[in-house]
This record gives C-alpha cells, sequence and structure tokens, in this order.
C-alpha cells in the first residue's frame, strides 16, 4: 500500500503540472525546473535517508516519511484554497515538489521486512525487483 500511495501522489502531482504551470503563466523553463524538482528531492532523500540513518531508524520514519507526499496536490489541482490564493511563484512550487520527492523514501524502511520474508537462496534476486 505504501509502495502505490508514494508512486500515485508523485504521479498525480506531476501530470498537474503542465496544465497548472501553463495557467500560471510559468515559462518552459520553468516548468522544466518544477519537473525536476521532485526528482532532487528523491535524490536528496536517498542520500539522506538511505546514507546517513541506520536500517532501524528507517524503519521507523516509514509512518512520517509519505506524510509530504501529498503536498503539491492541492496547489496543482486548481482547489479553492490559501496556496491558490496566494499565487506562489514559481521558487516556491519547485520547494513543494522537492520536499514531495523526499517522501517517496518512506520505502528504504520497508526493505530490510521484505528481505527477511525471503528465502536466503533468491535474497540477490529479490534485492533487485
Amino acid at each position: 500500500m505504501v509502495r502505490c500511495l508514494s508512486a500515485a501522489c508523485l504521479a498525480a502531482a506531476g501530470n498537474l503540472l503542465i496544465p497548472y504551470s501553463a495557467h500560471c503563466g510559468f515559462s518552459p523553463q520553468q516548468t522544466g525546473v518544477v519537473l525536476a524538482a521532485a526528482s532532487v528531492g528523491m535524490l536528496i532523500g536517498a542520500v539522506v535517508i538511505g546514507r546517513v540513518f541506520v536500517p532501524a531508524v528507517r524503519e521507523r520514519l516509514v509512518l512520517p516519511l509519505p506524510l509530504p507526499l501529498p503536498l503539491p496536490l492541492p496547489l496543482v489541482m486548481g482547489t479553492p484554497s490559501l496556496t491558490l490564493a496566494l499565487d506562489p511563484p514559481c521558487p516556491a512550487v519547485a520547494a513543494a515538489y522537492v520536499v514531495t520527492g523526499t517522501g517517496s523514501v518512506c520505502l528504504f524502511g520497508l526493505q530490510r521486512r521484505f528481505l527477511e520474508g525471503v528465502p536466503a537462496g533468491s535474497r540477490v534476486r529479490a534485492s533487485l525487483c
């Protein structure tokens, strides 16, 4: 379920970004920066969570890490909210996408549990999935 949630939030926010950026009048370069921001967030999250924290801490972070995943959705969906009333500039939208990208590393905490359930002879193949 967690794996599907992170992918759904990132895909939904990414798919709605092009119409949102056209509505806000972002240039193609600004739209490209915001599209790349989620990937930058994933990279930052993977380096920080994957390398700095030990596996036990990563497992404890499985629940709080996905919390920022839906952050840009109210922004790009066109819902009447405070973010649309403020009309955020491109750097603010890109920052929201970076934060969303960092939430995708919640799957790191689930990897050890998955590998423990796989027989020892198949662990190399399972870790590649």
